[in-house]
């Protein structure tokens, strides 16, 4: 499985012919309407600020990589959160990512009861993957799995946290092929 098939199984029907026009605007090099269309995912993915910034990095790398485009695009669509390589408190982040997907009560209840501190520092240890693997050890009775995507592409690093049924969470991480992200968690 690669990050295009990933797209075709999680995003909606629309949301999925949107990604497809996308990548056919970045194709067919049509920079000033994909830039108008998704100012603000691409500015998060690729670090700009402006049109001028996107029309330099156009010149100067010809495209977005579509795999790390898509990420983003997942992130603009909430079928994950973005994470950065240094970031604090990111318990309120995944918590409240957790609790919008979830309907169960229950679930809530258990996931504000957790009062870890999360953090994440690219350059040196953080926890962010052992909180994952505490709240997988609870989503697990929820059929349900965070999955953690990783890329440098464009950074130093970049994650992208999925929450996913169980079956699909375990295909991902069975059959995954990516040069460009890596699964971590």
């Amino acid at each position: 499985m690669n990050i295009k098939q990933l797209a075709k199984k999680i995003l909606s029907d629309s949301e999925y012919k949107e990604l497809l026009n996308a990548i056919k605007l970045m194709e067919n090099q049509e920079i000033e309407y994909l830039y108008n269309q998704y100012e603000g995912m691409i500015g998060r993915t690729i670090f700009i600020h402006s049109y001028e910034d996107f029309k330099d990095f156009i010149r100067e790398n010809n495209t977005i990589e579509q795999n790390i485009f898509i990420l983003g695009f997942f992130a603009e669509k909430a079928q994950c959160i973005e994470i950065g390589g240094y970031e604090e408190n990111l318990e309120i982040k995944i918590n409240q990512f957790i609790v919008g997907f979830s309907k169960n009560i229950e679930l809530h209840t258990c996931i504000a009861q957790l009062s870890d501190k999360v953090y994440t520092d690219y350059d040196d240890e953080d926890n962010l993957h052992e909180y994952i693997i505490k709240l997988n050890n609870l989503l697990t009775h929820y059929n349900l799995k965070l999955v953690l995507f990783f890329n440098d592409v464009y950074c130093g690093c970049a994650y992208h946290l999925f929450l996913l049924n169980n079956s699909m969470a375990n295909i991902i991480l069975h059959e995954w092929r990516d040069d460009d992200i890596q699964i971590v968690s």
